[in-house]
């Protein structure tokens, strides 16, 4: 039999112990996080990557998240094609994409495609849940009828397509 001693300090658990195993786990029940970014989206992607892995460190934990950067990419006539380079069945995918980014080139409805191609693609190889992390809602301003104008709400057709 063990001397009482070497009992409590193998089967005794600290709050300090349990708080070191649970972010060593880093389990969700959402699956496991994934954060991806289209062209337009890659610096706040790469920023929010940065500072969470910054937080998991702080917390004891060695984890990290996957990260698929720069998913989207143009033919020469300008089509956009979304190609995942990881496999994303059963994971909590965190999409991140700014519909204005003036240094980019492209236009607020070409990168909304790429966001709305990315979804897309997510949702037909298994992605778990989709969140898409939007810095500017183009086409906000359109959210309601304008009177004897006969203008669509487009604000709402954004939103039916995602």
């Amino acid at each position: 039999m063990k001397p009482q001693s070497e009992v409590s300090k193998t089967n005794f658990i600290t709050p300090e112990l349990y708080a070191r195993e649970q972010a060593s786990m880093m389990h969700s029940p959402r699956g496991p996080l994934l954060i991806a970014s289209c062209v337009s989206g890659h610096q706040l992607a790469g920023r929010t990557l940065e500072r969470y892995e910054a937080l998991l460190k702080d917390s004891g934990s060695n984890a990290h998240p996957a990260y698929l950067a720069d998913i989207d990419h143009r033919f020469a006539d300008s089509e956009t094609c979304v190609r995942l380079l990881g496999h994303v069945n059963g994971s909590d995918a965190f999409i991140f994409q700014s519909l204005f980014n003036p240094a980019s080139g492209l236009s607020i409805d070409q990168n909304f495609m790429a966001f709305l191609a990315a979804i897309r693609a997510f949702r037909e190889h298994g992605a778990k849940r989709i969140t898409g992390i939007l810095p500017y809602l183009a086409y906000a301003r359109q959210d309601k009828p304008s009177t004897f104008m006969r203008e669509p709400i487009t604000a709402k057709l954004m939103a039916d397509l995602a």
